[in-house]
């Protein structure tokens, strides 16, 4: 890694995120010691007024942190609209994003260095994993993400530091604490929707679910889709395959558990070295 790519994805300094143009994302500045966290805001825009959305991902982060288990980003303050008439909403840090780890983060072990963390098979599949562990008791309480992408999924990393790595430390993916972000046009039983879901069909990463796009449609004509809760059900499933983009092949599975278990040890090593880029980089909004 780079110093800048270091910092793009470990520092402490406020930083602005690629975001699209509906939405506004600092990582804000943390000493020493501090967690980090990370303001955020809809803004209005040509397109449409964004700004109620704000409000509507405090509301369900909320309400989801209120059980200890939810694997969504903790609240920290929601503040309301001023006088720009644009609330705003923090949270903690949840750690870098997968397409972070994919496509900034090598992985070294002894030899040879792999270009991203997910080279490693053990690796792919315990993100897999966790992410159905994570789904199963939100989607219990009728919660669906419908935007469920390498862009929205944190993994924060372990030995967990309030510091910057340093160059050369070792460190592993803590997929137990994987967390699910940008939640604003999630479905939630409760949380009334402000508006039509400004979701459209993302024509060049295929990872959306048939029957969501179908409900989508139908809304946008004004039509109750009787599909809707079949695709919201099936949305979330379907779309951890595509997690990784489909021109990425795992590896083989490893042939015996024992082997399995001991790659799923693999470390991290954030070194200066030059990453090659599996993934594009955030798509859109963190």
């Amino acid at each position: 890694m780079t110093p800048a790519e270091i910092d793009r994805v470990f520092g402490r300094a406020r930083l602005r995120m690629i975001t699209g143009e509906h939405v506004e994302v600092f990582r804000e500045e943390a000493r020493e010691g501090e967690e980090r966290r990370y303001t955020k805001r809809f803004l209005e825009t040509a397109s449409g007024d964004f700004r109620p959305w704000t409000e509507r991902e405090w509301r369900i982060l909320d309400r989801l942190g209120a059980r200890g288990d939810a694997a969504v980003a903790r609240v920290v303050r929601f503040f309301p609209a001023d006088d720009t008439g644009m609330p705003r909403l923090q949270t903690r840090d949840a750690g870098p994003t997968v397409d972070q780890w994919a496509a900034l983060v090598p992985l070294r072990r002894t030899t040879p260095v792999l270009p991203y963390v997910f080279g490693d098979c053990a690796n792919w599949w315990a993100l897999a994993r966790q992410c159905l562990i994570a789904f199963e008791p939100l989607h219990a309480l009728g919660f669906v993400h419908l935007d469920f992408k390498a862009d929205n999924v944190c993994v924060p990393w372990k030995p967990a530091l309030a510091a910057r790595p340093i160059a050369g430390q070792p460190m592993t993916p803590d997929f137990d604490g994987l967390s699910l972000i940008d939640v604003a046009f999630s479905l939630l039983p409760g949380v009334d929707l402000p508006g039509a879901l400004p979701l459209a069909h993302e024509a060049g990463f295929e990872y959306q679910s048939p029957r969501l796009l179908e409900a989508l449609d139908e809304g946008r004509r004004g039509r109750h889709s009787s599909s809707t809760g079949a695709a919201t059900s099936s949305a979330s499933p379907r779309c951890c395959g595509a997690i990784c983009p489909s021109s990425t092949t795992p590896p083989a599975p490893v042939g015996r558990a024992s082997a399995t278990r001991r790659r799923r040890g693999s470390s991290v090593s954030c070194s200066r070295s030059t990453a090659h880029r599996s993934l594009p980089r955030d798509r859109t909004a963190r």
